[in-house]
C-alpha cells in the first residue's frame, strides 16, 4: 500500500486515477451480496449478459437505473454522478491529446 507525506500527495494521486464507472459499483455491491449476474439479472427482468456488459464499462440507461434502485434500493443518482465523472475524466484525457 502507497503512503503519502501529505493531503496534497494523495489528492494528486487519486487525480491522476480515472474514476470507476457505475458498472464497477454495480459489481462490486453485487459481489457483497453474493449475488451474481444470472441471479440479479433475473429480478432485474434482463439477460445476465446486459449485467456483464454493464459490469464491463457499457453505459449506463435511465431503463437500468431505475431498475436497480427499485430492486435493490441503489441510489440512480449516485449511479448517474459514477457515469459522468468517468465520463467526464476520459473527455478531459482525450482533450489533453488532441492539439
Amino acid at each position: 500500500m502507497e503512503s503519502y507525506n501529505s493531503i496534497r500527495e494523495l489528492r494528486e494521486s487519486l487525480s491522476n486515477k480515472p474514476p470507476e464507472p457505475a458498472g464497477k459499483y454495480i459489481k462490486d455491491y453485487f459481489l457483497k451480496h453474493k449475488l451474481s449476474a444470472l441471479s440479479a439479472s433475473k429480478k432485474l427482468n434482463c439477460s445476465a449478459s446486459t449485467l456483464t456488459r454493464l459490469f464491463c464499462g457499457a453505459a449506463l440507461t435511465v431503463d437500468m437505473a431505475s431498475k436497480l434502485e427499485k430492486e435493490f434500493n441503489i441510489d440512480s443518482a449516485l449511479l448517474f454522478r459514477l457515469e459522468a465523472n468517468a465520463n467526464t475524466f476520459k473527455a478531459k484525457q482525450k482533450s489533453s491529446s488532441i492539439y
